[in-house]
């Protein structure tokens, strides 16, 4: 289904990080002791904001009281094929956000433009810090004609230009802009945002649970975020549903102390302390035992 805007954008500026402890990529690695110590410290430093008359607004959006989908983590499907094990979808209801403005404040350092033709309106995202702030950096959305705040997009200690990045991603039947800031030396904030044809973001799903990347992981044509990080390995996915996106927590749908996924998309599942890797498929209806 692909993503589509009806309301008008965002004016909402950005939302407090809430951080996990640190993690790495989907090679794995050590936990950064570096990284649990920012990621602690960036959760406790809630950005504030006047008050904003309008949120952005994706179709179909659930609320933020709306209630979670009854839990099926690890649970066999009660019907359709057997030995199917259905993830416990969760509704994801913290969003990035945007808020139009006059652009980025003359006192504002840049770190980066980096200019994207991936849009109808091509766009502009300016990465930037603010004196005597050393929290977070900052971005900017600029097209032909208006200016929108990204709000925070990582921690002050990742601020070179190397370590922010905006680009056109396909993930979700849609061409989706996704920033991507460093929160620790192996984990990272992923924010993603519909962009209509003049050019207006609006969030629609924030990703701080490890690397992520976008692949087809069920092969149904369109591509789902999934995110990892930890050791031992934790992995998430996300997938666009019903008009708003949901995660499901994969260790807790396999049971496993440790679920990576290779890049031939099979996802393999061990507990610590074991040699023995149990391989599974993703597909439409759940993850499926590959070797039974």
């Amino acid at each position: 289904m692909k993503v589509m805007l009806t309301t008008k954008p965002s004016v909402l500026f950005a939302a407090s990080l809430l951080l996990l402890t640190a993690g790495c990529g989907f090679s794995g690695s050590g936990t950064n002791t570096e990284d649990a110590s920012i990621a602690s410290s960036a959760a406790a430093a809630a950005l504030t904001a006047p008050a904003a008359p309008g949120t952005p607004s994706v179709p179909a959006a659930a609320p933020s009281d709306a209630p979670a989908p009854p839990s099926s983590a690890g649970s066999i499907a009660a019907s359709g094929q057997a030995g199917v094990i259905m993830p416990d979808w969760q509704v994801v209801k913290r969003l990035p956000q945007a808020e139009g403005w006059s652009g980025i404040p003359a006192d504002a350092e840049t770190v980066s433009v980096q200019r994207l033709e991936d849009f109808t309106a091509g766009i502009a995202i300016t990465f930037y810090t603010l004196p005597g702030d050393e929290d977070y950096v900052y971005a900017d959305l600029g097209t032909a004609t208006a200016h929108y705040s990204l709000g925070s997009v990582g921690t002050y200690n990742y601020r070179k230009p190397e370590d922010l990045k905006a680009a056109g991603v396909s993930v979700f039947n849609s061409r989706i802009l996704k920033i991507t800031g460093g929160l620790g030396a192996n984990l990272a904030l992923s924010s993603y945002y519909m962009i209509d044809e003049a050019g207006v973001p609006a969030g629609i799903l924030l990703v701080d649970t490890g690397h992520t990347r976008e692949a087809d992981i069920d092969r149904d044509g369109t591509a789902e975020v999934i995110s990892a990080h930890g050791t031992p390995m934790t992995a998430y996915v996300y997938r666009w549903h019903d008009g708003y996106a949901e995660e499901a927590y994969l260790n807790d749908a396999l049971q496993a102390d440790s679920v990576v996924l290779r890049e031939d998309l099979i996802f393999e599942a061990s507990d610590l302390g074991e040699s023995e890797v149990t391989e599974y498929r993703f597909t439409p209806e759940g993850l499926i035992r590959q070797h039974p």
